[in-house]
């Protein structure tokens, strides 16, 4: 019995003498729980610009989705003319055309706070975007469709969305990172 009480009362003495061992390999749990929490916040960091771009493009989608069915809803009683010339902000922004997200003043703005110009086209109409940043341009691209957008065009300036081609909608990530290889772009959607 005292052999066995000693091993009992040096078995004590040993637990009392090792420190509080955490879940981790030895690391105390408070130190554990800091490992994790950096963790996590060098993974939001990581990917806050992802985040971002996303953000933006779905809101941007919205935008479009919203003032295309206002436009819509105006001209059905003309047959959707919507003439051939660029139409006015002030107009567009009067008539109540473009959700208040989109109105600057007396000017149309873009999610990137950059200037959008509308022009007729016939039975449809140009949304014309400047400075879309590259990885939001291929991101809107991709996720533009039909009936929101027919066709998209890119190009590095306004003067150049004539003579570049029309994208058919959806377009494929290679498609879209083709057309936004500049930084930033100019995007015109054609809209019915």
């Amino acid at each position: 019995m005292i052999g066995g009480l000693t091993w009992l009362v040096r078995r004590g003495r040993k637990a009392r003498q090792t420190p509080e061992l955490g879940a981790i390999g030895g690391m105390p749990e408070a130190a554990a729980v800091l490992a994790a929490a950096t963790g996590i916040v060098a993974v939001a960091l990581a990917g806050g610009s992802s985040l971002l771009t996303d953000s933006a493009v779905q809101a941007s989608i919205s935008e479009l989705t919203s003032f295309q069915g206002r436009m819509r809803n105006a001209h059905a009683s003309v047959g959707f003319d919507y003439g051939s010339a660029a139409i006015d902000d002030a107009d567009i922004i009067a008539a109540g055309y473009a959700p208040s997200s989109m109105v600057s003043g007396s000017a149309l703005k873009s999610r990137w706070r950059t200037d959008v110009a509308v022009t007729g086209s016939g039975t449809s109409f140009v949304v014309e975007i400047a400075g879309v940043p590259q990885e939001d341009c291929i991101a809107l691209i991709q996720q533009l469709q039909q009936p929101v957008a027919v066709s998209v065009r890119v190009a590095s300036s306004s003067a150049g969305i004539s003579g570049a081609s029309a994208i058919t909608l959806p377009a494929s990530r290679s498609g879209a990172i083709a057309a936004c290889a500049t930084d930033p772009s100019v995007v015109a959607i054609t809209m019915e």
